[in-house]
């Protein structure tokens, strides 16, 4: 059987958003994520979407750091969980974290993955 060597890279897709829902998150837990993270390079914040206008609060941040993780309470009515989001760029490093094999993937254990997004790199034709 010949093996396919398709990559998101030779295709031209990019992750674009990841997100992990968790029904439970212990305080504990977090932790662990905001500091796991943070040495990776990641700020990390609290967003609140209970309002029109989402709030947002720093849990961890360096202005060193270029990247973010978010933990999104009160995204709808219907549920009371916690996701954690990596957005934009964020997502691209995580997934390249993981690839590599950098991340503590026991400390997502009660998660689902939620969301992931992909993106088309399409060159502009100049004609």
């Amino acid at each position: 059987m010949k093996q396919n060597k398709l990559t998101f890279k030779s295709q031209k897709l990019v992750v674009d958003f990841f997100e992990f829902k968790f029904d439970v998150l212990p305080e504990s837990i977090k932790q662990k994520i905001v500091q796991s993270f943070f040495k990776l390079g990641f700020n990390s914040f609290d967003i609140d979407k209970k309002y029109r206008d989402p709030v947002q609060f720093s849990i961890q941040t360096n202005s060193k750091n270029q990247y973010q993780i978010q933990f999104v309470v009160n995204i709808s009515s219907y549920w009371n969980g916690v996701c954690i989001a990596f957005p934009g760029n964020s997502s691209a490093l995580f997934y390249q974290l993981s690839k590599e094999k950098k991340i503590d993937w026991n400390l997502f254990d009660s998660a689902n993955i939620n969301r992931f997004d992909l993106n088309y790199i399409r060159p502009i034709d100049p004609r």
